[in-house]
């Protein structure tokens, strides 16, 4: 719904509120008159940049989670659940902002929605916001093949192994020791005190070959029995193209971590925007910087270790960003994969 038709259904009185808020006291008796007002504030790039540079944290997130989100009306309880757990006890407070500021509206039956245009805005607040910072490199495939290498080295050595199971259902750590030096991408096993969090075993395997064993367990394709074991299922998996074991993959990672880190899909959906179809790259502190507001600490990992180690590393391993080193500094672009469509996106937030 764009702006127009919103402000035609407020109430005058709700306009008016609006209308004095936006305009340092200004009064209107004229409907007509007040909508004209209003709308120029409203679509005016200047005036809504400035507002959302004033917002506090909590009225930011919902801004721009609302923003990424294919979801037309919001009830509060759906709101809430958007932000992050350290700013829930603020979203009444930040309704209120929000309806003021013009950002978001009240409809029947207490729902919220947000005007296509203001959507589009804040989209591009968050590209302006980094603009200075970003590069333009080679558009580049993402590399998916060691994943998916990985993926059939594992199956295959369960086939023929069968590995016997720990009471915890985990590969012995002799087996996956030798396991893992087989994969194309090394790992060690994790020897962290605290380790939160994860995937299925996330407190024994590491990080990339706990996805690539959530995903073949989730899949049905491997079982935990007294010995892991290979099922008939994997059949039909080794049919599947690249693409739909990619989007598997995607699936799988985001349905794990944001047990954890439950603004998981809006995060990724920011780097989609912020990147965008312009081969651009940012350098690895920008891009923490980026998504710093919009996240929360999780056990002993403080929001730049879960940016760093949960978010940017997986991204990578799935082929949804590409990593490149130009010095000493890391940068991160997105790969010219198809997961990156709103359609996509849509099924996840």
């Amino acid at each position: 719904m764009n702006v127009m038709e919103l402000l035609l259904q407020l109430p005058q009185q709700s306009l008016a509120r609006i209308l004095h808020h936006l305009d340092n006291g200004e009064t209107e008796r004229s409907k007509q008159r007040c909508i004209e007002k209003v709308i120029r504030r409203l679509t005016d790039i200047n005036d809504r940049t400035a507002s959302i540079k004033n917002l506090q944290r909590c009225e930011r997130q919902l801004v721009i989670f609302v923003s990424m989100s294919a979801t037309a009306e919001w009830a509060l309880h759906e709101l809430a659940g958007l932000v992050t757990k350290s700013e829930r006890e603020h979203v009444h407070h930040a309704l209120a902002v929000l309806e003021k500021e013009g950002w978001l509206f009240p409809l029947p039956m207490e729902r919220w929605i947000m005007p296509d245009e203001l959507k589009k805005i804040a989209g591009n607040f968050l590209k302006q916001s980094v603009s200075m910072e970003a590069v333009t490199v080679p558009a580049q495939k993402p590399d998916r093949h060691t994943l998916l290498t990985d993926l059939y080295t594992f199956i295959d050595e369960v086939k023929v192994k069968a590995y016997p199971l720990t009471q915890q259902k985990t590969i012995g750590k002799s087996q996956l020791g030798s396991l893992l030096k087989k994969l194309e991408y090394q790992e060690d096993i994790p020897n962290e005190k605290w380790r939160f969090g994860y995937g299925r075993h996330f407190n024994y395997y590491p990080d990339r070959f706990s996805l690539i064993y959530d995903l073949a367990h989730n899949e049905g394709w491997i079982q935990e029995e007294v010995r892991l074991v290979v099922t008939t299922k994997w059949e039909e998996a080794e049919e599947m193209s690249v693409s739909r074991l990619m989007q598997r993959f995607m699936l799988t990672y985001v349905k794990e971590y944001r047990r954890a880190l439950p603004q998981l899909p809006v995060l990724i959906k920011i780097l989609a925007t912020v990147l965008g179809k312009d081969n651009l790259a940012l350098e690895k502190e920008t891009v923490v910087s980026l998504l710093y507001p919009f996240t929360d600490d999780y056990y002993y990992d403080d929001r730049s270790a879960v940016i760093k180690k949960r978010i940017l590393p997986m991204l990578v391993h799935l082929g949804y960003l590409c990593e490149k080193t130009f010095g000493s500094e890391t940068y991160y672009s997105l790969s010219s994969s198809d997961l990156h469509g709103n359609r996509f996106f849509s099924s996840l937030l």
